[in-house]
């Protein structure tokens, strides 16, 4: 996990300006007392009364508007504050306070030049610079915030000001410069718990974290139910692995500071982390919701959506944001990476290629470009995005990792290898000493050193394996009620009413085994769509679900036949807006998961063909083990998990073929050593003719979806079935709960 970058624990609402005494007005006297008392009510009652008698009395105007913006009556005090400038332009204070209420109202830009306006008129105020600085940080535009909060502390040292400097250093990457802001800040105050959780935040992002805990408790010793402490002290608990402490740490925070949006977004990350995708998605929803221009947590909300598999609500989540989203780097990532989860890759690198323009210097963009690239099979290309991003930023660790999946290395005296190797003596964190390791491990099996592979590749899965809960007892209890649910009785009462519709192709096999090469050569064939790995069949299975309560598989137990038409045509609905295709006569699907859901899709679609990638159980186990997932099955990073999910994933393969399931299986190997020998069985089976398009992929490495190309050019992967013997005194657990088993189809 990754920490947030937004520490915000000093917030206090908009600054407005010292309310004035006049010598000729003594009502406006009186309720200028009650206002600073804090009895609004009654001063607004007078204002107006002033108001009545004298509608051009600018200072009326003015204090009304700041009661209308102290009670959220935004629209209000902009009218009131705009009509006290139009009687007299030259009070600084009043463009102060009209930029807090655009501010609060999204009109940025204008908000942006009220705040100028007021400097203009009295460079000497600190404040008005402090408000110019949160709204320069809530665009995001760093230095310009930097810039502003660092003549707002000259004027006057604040807490408020070096929280907002220290913030805005953060964001740029300059975590020992902020360190050193919020140690100058608490010299003489070291009694402030904000300031010291400030920070513990500058430590926590250098990855400090024995001596950012130390500070949290000097902090909590201060004052033990502070929100600011207490997610300073969760994020440490995050960063650490526990998440379950970390969430109950926010909840305590968000409890005592519910407007806090970061302490929301960081729960959300710690949910994210424990894989519970619908509470985080509810937890950023409510925090859109309540601050909807809020964009951080727009686009955390985002990235939850693609992946869960809904890429198009992340696109229309992002065009509600509006402009400011468009011309912001994080947002054009973001809206990238939707769309090529939506598989529009060309119009994804077109995206990330005007962010670029707009920001050359924004490393995060290349490396994004880089990985559109290799999704859309052009290595080349991919490599050189990397490459300028380590151009921009030489440290980038994720940018040599990268290179080093897109390139086949034949000795270990390329300049990449001491490059990672010196990376990873210097590694900032787990996360990226986990991908070093994975990238040194397939440079050595590359080079045939394969004990060094293996000693790398165990260290990536040590730390890949700390955040994993995967339940074996929990899957082989799934197979086990398929078994019991899914009989031929079961399957058997939907005879006659699921969809005549030949048009879906499921794709399935075990990751690894070959499922999404397949779907990248069919679907260049012209009568061929692709879904890729959408899981639209298993979100239709939970919708039955909540719909009957139980959880899946039990709640198709209570299926009712006669809905089998409607859930059909909605799935073919949703399909040909997510395959993008016009006139085909096929459609493939190649989530690795619909292998648990194959009776629910012989259900809906009793026509639809169905091709099983087998590949030998224990090459299909390692070339996991060698992959670096991110954030998804959790269950690679230990053999004996392996094993166990192997050993399920078999089981319910057998149970469907046991109810009569029609499954044709497709050999890895033959794949990719006989592919048109191969595919031509494939498309006759699939009722289409021969197409030499299908063989795009092995004459011009054009390899559109598929992720993991370089894969499928190297011996490891592809073309020395057997391999794992390479390794074989190190998978002991493996054999042993795989012997007898060899899954290459005769």
């Amino acid at each position: 996990m990754r920490a947030l970058l937004y520490w915000r624990v000093i917030d206090d609402p908009p600054l407005h300006s010292p309310m004035p005494r006049s010598d000729n007005n003594d009502a406006l006297n009186e309720a200028v007392e009650l206002h600073r008392n804090g009895r609004l009510g009654a001063a607004e009652k007078i204002y107006r009364q002033i108001l009545a008698e004298q509608p051009q009395n600018a200072d009326a105007l003015h204090l009304l508007g700041l009661i209308a913006s102290a009670n959220g009556r935004n629209p209000e005090a902009a009218e009131l504050i705009g009509k006290a400038i139009s009687l007299n332009p030259g009070v600084a204070d009043f463009h102060n306070n009209l930029g807090n209420a655009l501010f609060a109202l999204g009109q940025l830009a204008t908000a942006e030049l009220s705040f100028h306006e007021s400097i203009r008129l009295d460079p000497g105020i600190a404040d008005y610079y402090g408000n110019l600085g949160r709204l320069l940080q809530h665009l995001r535009r760093w230095s310009e915030s930097e810039a502003a909060y660092r003549k707002a502390l000259n004027l006057r040292a604040a807490p408020e000001y070096a929280a907002g400097l220290g913030n805005a250093l953060l964001a740029q990457g300059r975590a020992r410069d902020a360190e050193q802001v919020f140690r100058d800040a608490l010299a003489g105050k070291e009694n402030s718990a904000e300031l010291t959780a400030n920070l513990a935040g500058s430590l926590i992002v250098q990855q400090r974290l024995d001596e950012a805990a130390e500070v949290c408790r000097r902090a909590l010793a201060i004052d033990p139910n502070s929100p600011s402490v207490l997610h300073a002290w969760g994020q440490i608990l995050a960063l650490r692995g526990d998440h379950p402490a970390a969430i109950d740490c926010f909840e305590r925070a968000r409890a005592a500071q519910p407007e806090n949006p970061d302490i929301s977004l960081s729960a959300a990350s710690s949910l994210i982390a424990l894989q519970r995708w619908a509470a985080a998605e509810r937890a950023l929803r409510a925090v859109v919701a309540a601050q909807p221009r809020l964009l951080r947590a727009r686009y955390a909300l985002a990235r939850v959506m693609i992946y869960r598999g809904r890429p198009e609500q992340a696109i229309a989540l992002l065009d509600e944001a509006g402009e400011v989203a468009v011309r912001d780097v994080e947002g054009f990532r973001v809206l990238a990476l939707a769309q090529r989860g939506a598989g529009q890759h060309e119009l994804a690198a077109e995206t990330l290629r005007s962010a670029i323009r707009h920001d050359p210097a924004a490393v995060s963009l290349y490396l994004t470009l880089g990985n559109v690239l290799q999704d859309s099979g052009d290595p080349g290309a991919a490599i050189d995005a990397f490459a300028d991003a380590l151009r921009h930023d030489p440290g980038c660790a994720e940018a040599r990792v990268q290179i080093a999946a897109c390139k086949r290395y034949d000795t270990l005296q390329n300049p990449d290898v001491k490059a990672i190797e010196l990376r990873l003596d210097n590694s900032s964190g787990e996360d990226e000493t986990q991908g070093l390791h994975f990238a040194l491990a397939k440079i050595m099996a590359d080079c045939g050193e394969f004990a060094r592979s293996w000693e790398h590749v165990e260290a990536a899965n040590e730390l890949r394996g700390r955040g994993s809960d995967f339940d074996r007892d929990a899957l082989a209890e799934q197979v086990e009620l398929l078994r019991e649910v899914c009989s031929r009785e079961w399957i058997e009462r939907f005879s006659g009413k699921g969809s005549d519709s030949e048009l879906p192709v499921f794709v399935v096999g075990m990751p690894q085994a070959g499922a999404s090469l397949l779907d990248r050569l069919l679907s260049d064939h012209p009568g061929i769509g692709s879904v890729g790995g959408w899981d639209g069949i298993e979100r239709l299975s939970k919708s039955v679900s909540r719909k009957v309560i139980d959880k899946y598989p039990r709640s198709i137990a209570a299926l009712n036949p006669d809905a089998l038409p409607e859930l059909a045509k909605s799935y073919l609905l949703s399909m040909g807006a997510r395959s993008g295709v016009g006139d085909v006569e096929r459609v493939c699907h190649s989530a690795n998961g619909n292998i648990m859901y194959l009776g629910m899709i012989a259900a809906l679609f009793p026509k639809a063909r169905i091709l099983h990638c087998r590949r030998d159980a224990r090459d299909t186990c390692l070339a996991n083990f060698f992959q670096p997932y991110a954030g998804q099955n959790d269950f690679t990073s230990d053999l004996e998990d392996l094993a166990s999910c192997y050993r399920a994933y078999d089981a319910a393969v057998a149970q469907w073929r046991d109810i009569g399931i029609e499954i044709r299986e497709v050999s890895f190997e033959r794949l990719v050593e006989k592919p048109e020998r191969t595919l031509r069985a494939v498309l006759k089976y699939l009722g289409l003719k021969w197409d030499s398009a299908c063989l795009d992929y092995f004459v011009s490495r054009h390899a559109g979806r598929h992720h993991d190309f370089w894969r499928l050019e190297q011996p490891f992967y592809a073309k020395t079935p057997g391999h794992w013997k390479r390794y074989k005194k190190h998978l002991g657990v493996l054999t042993d709960a795989l012997a007898g088993r060899n899954d290459r189809v005769q």
